[in-house]
């Protein structure tokens, strides 16, 4: 099937989540979400992923045979793009602004955002949903419109339509007030 030309970052915890081949081993909650996304996203070709070395290591210290297949078959399929050096001061200094413990969350996953923001389309798929509340507390035009989807958000059928823009799932999206 062809998806959208989109560029997504997949956090290394999807690829921990799909754990071992689902025939091999009775799945804990959330693996065969996992696993279904991987699978949704190698049929749908158009969809590439932009990995640096940082994601790239944490993917390969998580992932179990059904990710490193993933991963296998998206490297042999040029549907990887390896991002070399991003330019993060900027996102450095937003960090900095969050009350201590905060930063530590959000700089361990900084490179998420900055993948999403640089080769990416502003769309990160994770489960992380600490890193993703430190990050939507930081104001800024670059973050805002990214979207942080999890596993359990209906994103099989996200992808499936073309990941479009949710608004509930951007980084800057604020309930109106009651």
């Amino acid at each position: 099937m062809k998806g959208p030309n989109l560029c997504l970052v997949i956090d290394a915890d999807i690829a921990r989540m799909a754990g071992p081949d689902p025939k091999a081993h009775p799945w804990p909650a959330g693996a065969k979400l996992s696993h279904d996304i991987l699978a949704e996203l190698r049929k749908m070709k158009g969809y590439h992923f932009a990995f640096d070395r940082t994601l790239l290591a944490e993917w390969k210290k998580h992932q179990g045979r059904t990710a490193s297949r993933w991963l296998a078959d998206m490297l042999a399929a040029g549907r990887i793009n390896r991002v070399h050096k991003i330019e993060s001061e900027w996102l450095d200094t937003l960090i900095k602004a969050l009350p201590e413990p905060d930063q530590a969350v959000a700089f361990k996953d900084k490179h998420l955002i900055l993948l999403a923001h640089a080769p990416g389309d502003d769309r990160i798929l994770s489960g992380d949903e600490k890193a993703r509340e430190k990050f939507a507390r930081l104001r800024d035009e670059r973050l805002d419109p990214m979207l942080w989807i999890g596993p359990t958000q209906g994103c099989k059928r996200w992808i499936r339509d073309g990941a479009p823009i949710v608004g509930e799932w951007q980084l800057g999206f604020r309930a109106p007030a009651k």
